[in-house]
């Protein structure tokens, strides 16, 4: 797996969200959740498509593919684990969320699978 930046984190674990919630994935819907301008949003759902996280549907939605809704599932797994650890020490959640995405950011490989033991 790639290294991901903090920002590819936070966008595919919003992506990943509209995916569980059955709700459309469009490039609008990530930029109003993550207060972003839209171009910003197609931006970085150009990137997934290259990496083949996403599908982009002809209606210009995208789907999550097999391996990005695996990626997805592994981060919101090590952020999951994360939170729990600094919940006490940054109560509040827009801060919490930005510091775990950052950690999770800087993390080795070997790190991030040793949070899923």
């Amino acid at each position: 797996m790639r290294k991901m930046s903090a920002a590819d984190i936070r966008y595919l674990l919003t992506v990943k969200s509209l995916h569980d919630e059955k709700k459309p994935i469009r490039n609008i819907h990530i930029s109003r959740l993550l207060s972003v301008k839209t171009p910003t949003a197609f931006s970085k759902m150009r990137v997934f498509l290259q990496n083949g996280w996403v599908l982009q549907l002809s209606d210009n939605r995208f789907v999550l593919t097999p391996d990005g809704l695996q990626i997805a599932e592994q981060y919101q797994h090590y952020y999951q684990t994360v939170e729990r650890k600094v919940i006490s020490w940054i109560p509040d959640e827009p801060y919490r969320r930005n510091v775990i995405y950052a950690i999770l950011a800087e993390l080795p490989a070997d790190a991030l699978k040793r949070l899923s033991e």
